[in-house]
Protein backbone atom coordinates (compact mmCIF):
# COMPACT_ATOMS: atom_id res chain seq x y z
CA UNK A 1 0.00 0.00 0.00
CA UNK A 2 1.43 3.25 -1.12
CA UNK A 3 1.27 6.01 2.10
CA UNK A 4 -1.22 8.79 1.97
CA UNK A 5 0.54 11.41 3.87
CA UNK A 6 4.14 10.99 5.08
CA UNK A 7 3.59 11.58 8.33
CA UNK A 8 0.77 8.58 9.17
CA UNK A 9 2.34 5.47 9.92
CA UNK A 10 0.18 3.19 7.94
CA UNK A 11 2.49 -0.36 8.41
CA UNK A 12 -0.23 -2.15 10.91
CA UNK A 13 -3.33 -0.92 8.99
CA UNK A 14 -5.31 -4.30 7.30
CA UNK A 15 -7.34 -4.02 3.70
CA UNK A 16 -6.50 -1.44 1.81
CA UNK A 17 -8.12 2.55 1.32
CA UNK A 18 -10.38 3.61 -1.25
CA UNK A 19 -11.01 7.31 -3.03
CA UNK A 20 -14.18 7.98 -4.82
CA UNK A 21 -14.03 11.12 -6.63
CA UNK A 22 -15.38 12.54 -9.90
CA UNK A 23 -13.08 13.07 -12.81
CA UNK A 24 -13.85 14.67 -16.36
CA UNK A 25 -12.20 12.87 -19.28
CA UNK A 26 -11.87 14.77 -22.06
CA UNK A 27 -9.88 13.38 -24.88
CA UNK A 28 -8.88 15.09 -28.67
CA UNK A 29 -10.81 12.83 -31.09
CA UNK A 30 -7.60 13.18 -33.27
CA UNK A 31 -5.51 11.84 -30.53
CA UNK A 32 -4.54 7.72 -31.55
CA UNK A 33 -5.52 5.55 -29.12
CA UNK A 34 -2.03 5.22 -27.86
CA UNK A 35 -1.74 9.29 -26.97
CA UNK A 36 -5.17 9.03 -25.46
CA UNK A 37 -4.10 6.51 -22.67
CA UNK A 38 -0.83 9.09 -22.18
CA UNK A 39 -3.22 11.90 -22.12
CA UNK A 40 -5.40 10.37 -19.29
CA UNK A 41 -3.07 8.94 -17.34
CA UNK A 42 -1.46 12.54 -17.12
CA UNK A 43 -4.68 14.30 -16.34
CA UNK A 44 -5.18 11.87 -13.50
CA UNK A 45 -1.75 12.26 -12.05
CA UNK A 46 -2.44 15.98 -11.90
CA UNK A 47 -5.24 15.26 -9.42
CA UNK A 48 -3.96 16.86 -6.69
CA UNK A 49 -3.89 14.12 -3.13
CA UNK A 50 -5.00 11.87 -5.43
CA UNK A 51 -8.25 12.55 -4.79
CA UNK A 52 -8.16 12.00 -1.41
CA UNK A 53 -9.18 15.68 -0.03
CA UNK A 54 -12.50 15.88 -2.57
CA UNK A 55 -15.13 14.56 0.26
CA UNK A 56 -13.68 16.71 2.31
CA UNK A 57 -14.05 19.85 0.38
CA UNK A 58 -17.59 18.23 -1.28
CA UNK A 59 -19.12 18.17 1.97
CA UNK A 60 -17.62 19.60 4.83
CA UNK A 61 -16.23 23.32 3.28
CA UNK A 62 -17.97 26.80 3.52
CA UNK A 63 -17.59 26.31 -0.37
CA UNK A 64 -19.73 23.20 -0.05
CA UNK A 65 -23.14 25.24 -0.37
CA UNK A 66 -21.94 27.17 -2.97
CA UNK A 67 -23.37 26.90 -6.45
CA UNK A 68 -20.03 26.17 -7.66
CA UNK A 69 -19.82 23.18 -5.08
CA UNK A 70 -23.70 21.82 -6.20
CA UNK A 71 -22.52 22.55 -10.27
CA UNK A 72 -19.22 19.89 -10.03
CA UNK A 73 -21.19 18.13 -7.17
CA UNK A 74 -23.45 16.38 -9.73
CA UNK A 75 -23.91 12.52 -9.23
CA UNK A 76 -22.03 10.92 -12.13
CA UNK A 77 -23.67 8.35 -14.32
CA UNK A 78 -20.45 5.89 -14.63
CA UNK A 79 -18.10 4.56 -11.77
CA UNK A 80 -14.48 3.00 -12.54
CA UNK A 81 -12.74 1.05 -10.01
CA UNK A 82 -9.12 -0.20 -10.83
CA UNK A 83 -8.44 -3.20 -7.99
CA UNK A 84 -4.85 -3.08 -9.06
CA UNK A 85 -2.74 -6.24 -9.87
CA UNK A 86 -4.07 -8.98 -7.29
CA UNK A 87 -1.63 -11.81 -8.60
CA UNK A 88 0.52 -9.61 -5.96
CA UNK A 89 -1.52 -9.81 -3.17
CA UNK A 90 -2.78 -13.49 -3.36
CA UNK A 91 0.70 -14.55 -3.90
CA UNK A 92 2.20 -12.96 -0.68
CA UNK A 93 -0.33 -14.03 1.61
CA UNK A 94 -1.42 -16.99 1.23
CA UNK A 95 -4.43 -16.24 0.25
CA UNK A 96 -5.96 -18.62 -2.73
CA UNK A 97 -9.10 -17.71 -5.36
CA UNK A 98 -11.74 -19.99 -5.09
CA UNK A 99 -13.17 -21.95 -7.91
CA UNK A 100 -16.50 -21.01 -7.68
CA UNK A 101 -18.00 -17.57 -9.08
CA UNK A 102 -19.01 -14.95 -6.99
CA UNK A 103 -22.88 -14.45 -7.95
CA UNK A 104 -24.03 -11.03 -8.74
CA UNK A 105 -22.30 -8.10 -6.51
CA UNK A 106 -25.94 -6.12 -6.52
CA UNK A 107 -29.57 -7.35 -6.02
CA UNK A 108 -31.15 -7.43 -9.61
CA UNK A 109 -34.18 -5.98 -8.70
CA UNK A 110 -32.77 -3.00 -7.00
CA UNK A 111 -31.86 0.00 -9.25
CA UNK A 112 -27.77 0.53 -10.73
CA UNK A 113 -26.46 3.51 -8.40
CA UNK A 114 -24.77 4.05 -11.76
CA UNK A 115 -25.95 3.73 -15.56
CA UNK A 116 -22.31 2.29 -16.41
CA UNK A 117 -19.89 0.12 -13.49
CA UNK A 118 -16.95 -0.53 -14.45
CA UNK A 119 -14.63 -3.01 -11.97
CA UNK A 120 -10.69 -4.17 -13.38
CA UNK A 121 -8.21 -5.72 -12.28
CA UNK A 122 -4.85 -7.73 -13.22
CA UNK A 123 -5.30 -10.90 -12.47
CA UNK A 124 -2.62 -13.97 -13.91
CA UNK A 125 -1.18 -11.30 -16.44
CA UNK A 126 -4.71 -10.37 -17.78
CA UNK A 127 -7.07 -7.30 -17.94
CA UNK A 128 -10.00 -8.43 -15.95
CA UNK A 129 -12.87 -6.30 -16.34
CA UNK A 130 -16.26 -6.71 -15.02
CA UNK A 131 -19.38 -4.10 -16.39
CA UNK A 132 -22.75 -3.97 -14.91
CA UNK A 133 -24.97 -1.50 -17.08
CA UNK A 134 -28.52 0.24 -16.79
CA UNK A 135 -30.36 -1.96 -19.51
CA UNK A 136 -32.46 1.54 -20.33
CA UNK A 137 -29.06 3.32 -21.46
CA UNK A 138 -27.31 0.85 -23.18
CA UNK A 139 -27.71 -2.24 -25.10
CA UNK A 140 -26.03 -5.74 -24.53
CA UNK A 141 -24.22 -5.19 -28.06
CA UNK A 142 -22.85 -2.09 -27.00
CA UNK A 143 -21.41 -3.67 -24.39
CA UNK A 144 -20.09 -6.50 -26.04
CA UNK A 145 -18.37 -4.05 -28.32
CA UNK A 146 -16.53 -2.39 -25.79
Amino acid sequence: REAILPEVDITRTVGWFTSLYPVLLDTDVNLTLAQRIKETKEDLRRIPHKGLTYGTWRYLSPASASGEAQAIGAEPEISFNYLGQVDQDVQNSGITWSSYSAGETEDAHSPLQYTLDLNAMISEGTLRLTIAYSRKQYRQETLERV
